[in-house]
């Protein structure tokens, strides 16, 4: 069963999102090798 955010997790949650859509861009703009290097 999955439970809440603590709260300093809820705190860094914003930080990881960004971290993740960036992620994202760089798969799509870049290509999946590039991306792993980056973000790995």
């Amino acid at each position: 069963m999955l439970k809440d955010f603590s709260t300093p997790q809820r705190k860094e949650l914003p930080f990881a999102v960004d971290r993740c859509a960036d992620a994202v861009e760089a798969l799509i703009g870049k290509g999946l090798e590039a991306a792993q290097n980056a973000f790995h």
